[in-house]
């Protein structure tokens, strides 16, 4: 170790040299005086060592990293380096391992440092002294990474309500029903069997692709299920340039869209009580690619054979001046068709693939320490492979430059590159891990994380935990097939579980956003509409959180107690909503509280526990064991009543005052026993 250490460390201090004087002065005599130990890099760092080899074991030997962000500091890489390292850290131990003080900078200016929410955050005031006192309360306490997301770790759950509520349903059906459609049969080798799901960055979806591109037209529908929801996928056509039609069917995720809203509306973040939460456009891209590995991962799964290989995610840069829906398609449906059916297409009606818009996306550089045959032997292999699938392969020891300036300039121009380790470089190759650090320093730099590390014969127990940072690719079975599919971000297929995390945030979010906020407003009116002045108080509406996550229960009277009698049901408006046409049900009764005593209430299930129920049935595969099912339906249930009682947008659209979550033991008592329970307290 390079790190002048003898003992483990209390706080890493990470600050531009420029600051020194007030580090020195305030920041590291302060936490000393008060018993916390600090690792400086300019008395710590051993002369003569990698600077970031020393950077990355000073984080490793500290239990935390303080980012001090001055005006100097926000302008340096190696400030921006130190912090990504400590960002992953936390995300590896699920510990908050680092926090910010601000010194002469506003919040609004470190959206590009600031992932975690604000209560990580010290503003430091040369008119008191409390910060120091406030910087030392959060370096000594322990908090998990989730816990000071702003909107905890939306993806997840998004990522398992939109696979139970559409993927899981739809896929299994659709290869039969798209070789059964007129569009397939009448158009051969023009329609791939592959749904299309479209992930734009910004999480602007739309309920339809006409609207992201005017160039692409809508033909029809199929229809997937009829039973006891009606659910189908949109038909497209677009046209190539010889105005040859093609044939797909796509759609978004719906679910993206709160992620949208958080960020858009920061009303949503806030609360009466602190209003400094927010979600920057970090966290956005965050939770975004978060979604798409998650998905890709559930798609692609073996215990998932029926959906395997029918979806093609597409993630874009939908703010990108070049950017184009329409080439997108376009070229991801022709590489289907080659794929899979390219002996139907005419001769004439196959153009060559449009390169996507960016010059270095299919450049690739491949750097094997010259000391390995070992490596030297795979670099070939690869070189041959890439070249057939289309990439450039950069070649920067042929530029006749030292080998240092032409390597620099080489991770200038590619958009990937792959490092190759055996098991001797790892020991003794010290100039082979300096140029994969330096690449991950230029990759900081550019706010990019485009590095693969493939693992060659190396075991398990001596990889170095900094790979842990990055995704690793080691030379085993499917190795080449898995590279490809990086490189080109397509389906990655992956035979490890896809483990739940943090589901519940994801799912009270959605529940909140996607459904409550535009459905409650419909159910007021229709209950106006129906009763008018013919009731005192307003009626309530209970939504029903069974312990068990079993949804199936329903109310039955007078089955369940003769002191509850069903009134009548109102309904929405069928709409079209992730791929299923949607009538959302309400359904009114009367209860008895006492003799003479009738109260009227609207009672619904909540449905996104469902998904719980059916991802604890698939506990080999989501990880959640259906002992713990009991504390995830109580945890959404404290979550989503969280955010209607304290968030500032709910309180003024006043969701609280006519809607109450109720959870209850559905294996001691009925949902009428629950109602009649509520009421009577």
């Amino acid at each position: 170790m390079n790190v002048r250490l003898h003992n483990l460390r209390d706080v890493f201090i990470v600050y531009s040299s420029e600051d020194r004087a007030f580090v020195q002065k305030e920041v590291i005599k302060g936490l000393k005086n008060n018993g916390i130990s600090c690792l400086d890099h300019e008395k710590h760092f051993l002369g003569g060592a990698l600077a970031v080899e020393n950077i990355q074991k000073a984080i490793l030997c500290t239990r935390k990293t303080v980012v001090v962000l001055t005006p100097n500091s926000l302008q340096s890489s190696w400030v921006k380096y130190e912090h990504l390292l400590s960002l992953e850290k936390s995300a590896h131990t699920k510990k908050v391992a680092l926090c910010y003080l601000l010194c002469d900078v506003k919040k609004e200016e470190i959206s590009k440092f600031n992932v975690l929410s604000n209560t990580v955050v010290v503003e430091v005031d040369c008119n008191k002294d409390d910060w120091i006192e406030k910087l030392i309360k959060i370096v000594t306490a322990e908090q998990s990474i989730e816990s000071v997301l702003p909107a905890g770790n939306l993806a997840v759950g998004q990522v398992w309500s939109h696979w139970n509520g559409f993927h899981k349903i739809v896929l299994p059906e659709l290869k039969i029903k798209i070789e059964g459609s007129e569009f397939y049969k009448s158009n051969p080798g023009h329609m791939p069997v592959k749904y299309f799901e479209l992930i734009p960055l910004s999480c602007e979806c739309y309920d339809d692709l006409t609207k992201a591109d005017n160039r692409i037209s809508i033909v029809g529908s199929i229809l997937i299920q009829e039973n006891p929801r009606k659910y189908t996928v949109t038909v497209y056509r677009i046209l190539g340039e010889n105005k040859h039609p093609y044939y797909f069917v796509s759609g978004y995720p719906n679910v993206l869209k709160v992620i949208q809203r958080l960020e858009k509306d920061q009303q949503w973040l806030k609360t009466s009580q602190e209003t400094s939460h927010c979600l920057t456009a970090t966290d956005r891209l965050l939770q975004v690619w978060r979604f798409y590995y998650t998905m890709n991962h559930l798609l692609n799964h073996p215990m998932n054979r029926a959906c395997n290989n029918m979806v093609r995610l597409l993630v874009y840069d939908d703010r990108a001046v070049n950017h184009s829906v329409y080439d997108l398609l376009l070229q991801a449906v022709r590489e289907e068709l080659l794929k899979t059916s390219s002996h139907h297409l005419e001769k004439n009606s196959v153009v060559k693939r449009k390169s996507v818009p960016h010059p270095k996306s299919r450049k690739v550089c491949i750097v094997a320490s010259e000391d390995s045959p070992l490596e030297l032997e795979t670099k070939n292999e690869l070189c041959e492979l890439l070249e057939r699938e289309g990439f450039d392969i950069y070649d920067y020891l042929k530029s006749g430059q030292s080998k240092i300036q032409a390597f620099s300039e080489c991770i200038s121009s590619v958009q990937w590159a792959i490092f190759l380790f055996s098991h001797d470089t790892l020991k003794a190759d010290k100039f082979h891990m300096y140029m994969y650090n330096m690449t991950l320093h230029q990759n900081v730099e550019k706010n990019q994380l485009h590095v693969i590390p493939l693992l060659i014969d190396v075991p398990d127990d001596i990889i170095p935990e900094d790979f842990a940072w990055v995704t690793y690719i080691k030379k085993e079975k499917n190795y080449q097939k898995r590279l490809i599919e990086t490189l080109k971000c397509e389906n990655i297929s992956l035979d490890c579980s896809v483990p739940a995390v943090d589901v519940t945030t994801g799912l009270a979010w959605a529940y909140v956003l996607n459904y409550l906020v535009i459905n409650v407003p419909v159910y007021l009116q229709l209950m106006d509409k129906e009763f008018g002045q013919c009731i005192e108080n307003p009626i309530k509406i209970y939504l029903l959180v069974p312990a068990s996550c079993n949804t199936s229960k329903k109310i039955d009277p007078p089955t369940d107690s003769d002191k509850i009698r069903f009134l009548t049901q109102l309904a929405t408006k069928e709409t079209q909503v992730a791929g299923a046409l949607r009538r959302y049900e309400l359904n009114l009764y009367t209860v008895n509280e006492a003799p003479g005593k009738d109260t009227p209430v609207a009672v619904q299930m909540v449905t996104p526990i469902g998904c719980l129920w059916e991802m604890g049935r698939q506990g080999a595969l989501s990880g959640l064991k259906p002992e713990t099912l009991h504390d995830q339906a109580w945890k959404f249930c404290k979550l989503t009543t969280k955010i209607l009682e304290e968030s500032v947008k709910a309180v003024e659209m006043k969701l609280a005052e006519r809607v109450e979550l109720l959870y209850y033991d559905d294996e001691k008592c009925s949902p009428a026993d629950a109602i009649i329970g509520a009421l009577t307290q």
